[in-house]
């Protein structure tokens, strides 16, 4: 079987898919994703320990005309994440903040690009020397505009953890920014220390601070 909507996101992890028979009555990047046979061990790895569920335990929601399917929980449960139970091929998924009330949200443009984004956030999350977290003042057009034109722009997610996250790579250095009208929040990773090192001096003057806390020099 060859993959088709998740084919990126496992070559970012250079994962080797294994399938067993794809779960019925789902859209078909959904599908696609649950016929892997550890589907829900990868969500739950490359993340903040938050909880995804196996098809059987997917919960069916309906906000408004819209139905939704739950499939991961942040890890305090204050956050959901569903996909839109339609008749798209790859479809939208939807995050429902501090419930309740519902208030739900559109996260993704499509379930394939949310799990990508997963992978890229979290690939290097747990590695000090693969990657920093720096905190900044909110991003300003210009700061946008030179990350499009220096850098390749990777999906958009919105609602959590901040109003608005912003991707970008070159080769294997990744930015994640999660920003508002208040504050923006950096993760750079790398798949080298050095490359990380480039890629973090670039905007480290934007910065006031960082973890791990840069040295005395």
């Amino acid at each position: 079987m060859q993959l088709y909507y998740h084919r990126k996101s496992l070559e970012m992890i250079s994962h080797e898919p294994v399938f067993a028979t794809a779960p019925p009555n789902l859209p078909p990047s959904v599908a696609e994703w649950y016929s892997l046979v550890n589907a829900v061990e990868l969500l739950e790895k490359y993340s903040n320990q938050d909880d995804p569920l196996p098809p059987a335990e997917f919960r069916l929601c309906r906000y408004k005309d819209t139905e939704l399917v739950v499939f991961l929980y942040e890890n305090q449960g204050v956050v959901w994440w569903a996909f839109e139970n339609c008749e798209k091929d790859d479809p939208p998924v939807y995050i429902n903040i501090d419930p309740p009330p519902d208030n739900w949200l559109l996260c993704c443009e499509n379930f394939s690009s949310f799990v990508y984004t997963r992978f890229f956030d979290f690939l290097h999350w747990y590695d000090k020397k693969l990657s920093i977290l720096g905190f900044g003042n909110p991003l300003e057009v210009n700061i946008i505009d030179q990350l499009h034109r220096e850098y390749f722009p990777e999906p958009v997610t919105y609602g959590w953890p901040g109003d608005t996250q912003l991707r970008f790579s070159n080769a294997d250095q990744r930015i994640s920014i999660q920003y508002d009208d208040q504050v923006s929040n950096w993760h750079f990773s790398a798949n080298t220390p050095d490359n990380l090192q480039k890629v973090f001096e670039k905007f480290k003057p934007l910065l006031y601070g960082c973890l791990p806390p840069l040295k005395d020099t």
